[in-house]
């Protein structure tokens, strides 16, 4: 299966600062998004942002894959963080 979209929302906004989140396969150490998903400061998805670049060499994975969800920077009171993910059979 290959990535094709990745979004992510948060139950409580930050009150300064972005919320930034990468994803990243255990099995190789491969990250999927060349850039992270992002929600801005008071906001609560990342659907009005620009949404992350897929990394088109490292979005395919198999049966025992695991995903890891990084928070590369985390906002001030952030709580609740959520990330939906669709995928593509080839």
């Amino acid at each position: 299966m290959s990535l094709v979209d990745a979004d992510a929302f948060i139950s409580t906004a930050s009150s300064s600062g972005s919320v930034i989140v990468h994803l990243r396969k255990l099995t190789g150490t491969a990250h999927l998004l060349t850039t992270g998903i992002a929600i801005n400061a008071n906001g609560t998805t990342s659907f009005v942002v620009t949404a992350p670049t897929i990394d088109t060499t490292n979005d395919d994975v198999v049966t025992g894959d695991v995903i890891a969800i990084d928070v590369n920077a985390a906002g001030t009171g952030v709580k609740g963080l959520g990330v939906i993910t669709n995928w593509r059979l080839p």
